[in-house]
C-alpha cells in the first residue's frame, strides 16, 4: 500500500471520530428528551461509553495502520476501515431500538 492511502485513510478516520462523536451527542440528546418522560437509568453510562467508545475504535485503527505501516506488517490492509464502521453501526441499531421503545 501507499504512503498516500495510508495518510487519506488516516485523515479520514480522525474525520470520521468525530462524526461520530457528535452523533451520539445529538442522538443521546434526542432520545433522552422523549416525551414519554425519563429514560431508564443505564442510557447514560451507554451514551458515556458511546461518546468515548465510538471516537476511540477510530483512533485506534488509525494509529494502528501507521504501527502496521511503519513495520510492514504482512496484518496491514485497507480493510481495517472497516472495525469503525462496524462499531457505528452496532450502536446506530442500538440508538434506533432505543429510539422506538422510549420515544
Amino acid at each position: 500500500m501507499s504512503l498516500a492511502l495510508l495518510v487519506v485513510g488516516v485523515l479520514a478516520q480522525c474525520v470520521f471520530a468525530g462524526v461520530q462523536a457528535m452523533l451520539v451527542i445529538f442522538s443521546g440528546a434526542g432520545i433522552a428528551n422523549s416525551p414519554e418522560g425519563p429514560t431508564p437509568a443505564y442510557f447514560e453510562p451507554l451514551f458515556l461509553a458511546a461518546l468515548i467508545g465510538l471516537p476511540a475504535v477510530s483512533l485506534l485503527t488509525a494509529a494502528g495502520l501507521v504501527y502496521l505501516y511503519v513495520t510492514r506488517s504482512p496484518l496491514y490492509s485497507q480493510g481495517w476501515h472497516v472495525a469503525p464502521l462496524l462499531t457505528l453501526s452496532l450502536y446506530m441499531a442500538w440508538a434506533l431500538w432505543a429510539n422506538r421503545h422510549y420515544r
